[in-house]
């Protein structure tokens, strides 16, 4: 079995299509004293971009619309497999409708803490370092929004394949079932809080997060 969390993000923006990723990081110290700054350390389990036979085909969109798990929330698997401890787990909204011109690309980052209990013995892969796994170059960062459609579907995902989990190395996580925990955010996705149970693996979660600009673990 496994857990399931929902990021609940109220006055999401509208019209900023764009790809939603999440990444996890083990805490070796605890959550308190981790930065994130150095190393690989950033493990990708999730990320979906456009989908040409979906409507609306943005993963962002489905936030906007409700069309993935209810409006202004978004759902992930925490895999059962991670070994027990404290974790940071980094959602992410990428906004492309300006990202045709350089630095133009706006990144919607929160983070929140958790806490695995009753978990498996997969450790993370090494992963990407943030800062340092976008450059304002990339493909899927720097590109006009309208060269993406149902005629020509493909885009780049930033930051690498899913790493962790199901859907490793593919396109993204599937979703699982079992207990939820809920990630709220407001004031322009700028805020985070989250609990969780399950009957196997177990992730309680504490903290907060940053919207587009602020500083946050690792960037």
């Amino acid at each position: 079995m496994v857990t399931v969390t929902d990021f609940q993000l109220t006055n999401a923006p509208s019209v900023q299509p764009g790809p939603v990723m999440t990444y996890i990081a083990a805490c070796p110290s605890g959550c308190a004293s981790f930065k994130g700054e150095s190393g690989n350390v950033w493990v990708k389990i999730q990320q979906e971009g456009y989908v040409a036979s979906r409507t609306p085909p943005w993963a962002e969109q489905l936030i906007e619309q409700g069309g993935q798990s209810g409006h202004g929330k978004w759902s992930i698997t925490i895999p059962s497999t991670l070994p027990n401890g404290e974790y940071i787990l980094r959602h992410e909204i990428l906004g492309l409708h300006v990202a045709g011109e350089l630095n133009g690309a706006q990144f919607y980052p929160n983070c929140v803490q958790i806490k695995i209990t009753g978990g498996g013995s997969v450790a993370l892969p090494s992963g990407v370092a943030f800062p340092g796994a976008y450059q304002p170059t990339d493909p899927g960062i720097l590109i006009q929004l309208w060269t993406v459609s149902a005629t020509n579907p493909a885009y780049t995902i930033p930051g690498g394949p899913i790493l962790y989990g199901n859907g490793a190395v593919a396109t993204s996580a599937a979703n699982g079932s079992s207990s939820t925990s809920r990630a709220s955010s407001s004031s322009s996705r700028s805020s985070t809080r989250a609990s969780s149970t399950s009957s196997s693996t177990r992730a309680s979660s504490t903290s907060s997060a940053a919207g587009a600009g602020q500083t946050l673990y690792g960037q």
